[in-house]
This record gives C-alpha cells, sequence and structure tokens, in this order.
C-alpha cells in the first residue's frame, strides 16, 4: 500500500514539474 502512496506522489510531483517548465 504504501508503494501506491509513494507512486502517487510521483505523479503528482511529475505533474508539478511538467506546469512548472512549460511556464
Amino acid at each position: 500500500m504504501r508503494r501506491v502512496k509513494v507512486n502517487l506522489v510521483l505523479s503528482v510531483t511529475m505533474g508539478k514539474a511538467q506546469l512548472i517548465l512549460e511556464l
């Protein structure tokens, strides 16, 4: 279950990084 939470956090962080890069 912890791996799922880590994957969610990573996916959210990657999404934020993509938004920042687009700006």
